[in-house]
């Protein structure tokens, strides 16, 4: 299960856990440490988005003097590749101030050294992951549109074919991108929220049937981003009855699915089995949910960090672009968080073979 410790949600699995628990003045330095890392992430966010709404509604007009190959097309294409390249200029020394968060000082607690040094290295650890996959995650696709802007605008200028393949690729690029971003956003927000000490007894809290959960798998087959991927839901044993918030679980298992299909294998069609079973473990009762695909596995060295904040495996070299849902390694961190107010979640991997992401819950018949 998760730890709480004064309104902030820790993964059991982190390093420091057993020094949060021991010292109220290491949980008072953690704390302060990972408002000011969360207050840098809501700055870039706010001041991201207004240029980002800008961008999305000009494109909106220049896709539509493009389908209308209105003459206008033109000057707007120039507009807009101008004012893309000052959003990206003006963004720059936002993504500088992110690496700005600074550490708590120890000065006068009663912690010993040793415990010190592990905190430290701990938040340090985070913040550099943080720091480096966000300056990333948006520098990237800010990239991709100035390029992609610069490449309409060009290509427009040189042929005045409203027709080139070129122009509709790159408009088609930009969209993308613009996508992209709210996912992003959408995934930071989440990490903040869900890192916050989590209300067990609220009013959207039900008590539903086991079987219910394949309803949401059934619905989460039905967005774009799944439709092209086999998952297969099988239900055994008696039903049962579980306590849950229906839409926290379906964001948990939407980001879980989003992670096989991130890192599918290239060599074969990606398959995803669910099964929902409800089991008798030492006198127990419990809901089981299995979650298998066949994916590229998780190295034996990098499956104690998959619920690490901030961290994706081998993301170097990867075309960020080109998979549906990786947003900034927070995924299954937020899964995580999400699940645990309910259940449990572990995970299994064999690498080049798949990987099963097991939850359980307790039966409330």
């Amino acid at each position: 299960m998760s730890v709480i410790l004064d309104e902030f949600y820790v993964p059991r699995e982190s390093a420091i856990v057993d020094i949060l628990k021991a010292y109220p003045e290491a949980r008072e330095v953690y704390q302060l440490t990972i408002i000011d890392f969360f207050n840098n992430i809501k700055k870039i966010i706010n001041s991201i988005g207004s240029p980002l709404d800008e961008i999305r509604g000009k494109i909106g007009e220049i896709r539509d003097l493009l389908t209308s190959e209105d003459p206008q097309f033109g000057n707007n294409a120039s507009e807009f590749y101008a004012l893309v390249t000052k959003v990206k200029n003006d963004i720059e020394p936002v993504l500088d101030e992110l690496s700005s968060p600074s550490i708590g000082s120890f000065y006068g607690y009663d912690i010993p050294k040793e415990d010190q040094e592990k905190l430290y290295s701990y938040l340090n650890s985070l913040k550099e992951r943080m720091v480096r996959m966000i300056a990333h995650r948006i520098r990237t696709p800010f990239s991709n549109i100035t390029t992609s802007a610069y490449l309409v605008d060009r290509v427009y200028q040189t042929t005045g074919n409203f027709q080139d393949q070129r122009i509709l690729g790159r408009m088609n690029v930009i969209e993308d991108c613009l996508n992209e971003f709210i996912e992003i956003f959408e995934e930071l927000e989440d990490f903040i929220a869900v890192s916050f000490k989590l209300d067990r007894h609220g009013e959207s809290i039900d008590v539903i049937p086991s079987e219910h959960l394949a309803y949401i798998f059934t619905d989460l087959k039905e967005e774009e981003v799944f439709r092209n991927t086999s998952i297969n839901i099988e239900f055994e044993g008696a039903p049962s009855n579980i306590k849950v918030e229906m839409d926290q679980l379906k964001r948990a298992l939407r980001y879980i699915l989003i992670n096989s299909i991130d890192f599918a294998s290239a060599e074969r069609e990606l398959e995803i089995q669910v099964l929902i079973r409800t089991e008798q473990r030492e006198e127990k009762e419990r809901v089981y949910v299995y979650i298998h695909d066949n994916g590229q596995g998780i190295k034996p060295s990098e499956l104690s960090k998959v619920f690490e904040p901030f961290y994706t495996q081998d993301m170097v070299g990867i075309d960020f672009a080109k998979l549906p849902g990786t947003g900034c390694g927070l995924g299954l961190s937020i899964a995580k968080g999400l699940i645990e107010r309910y259940g449990n979640i572990e995970i299994y991997s064999e690498y080049g073979i798949g990987t099963t992401v097991a939850l359980d819950f307790k039966v409330r018949n």
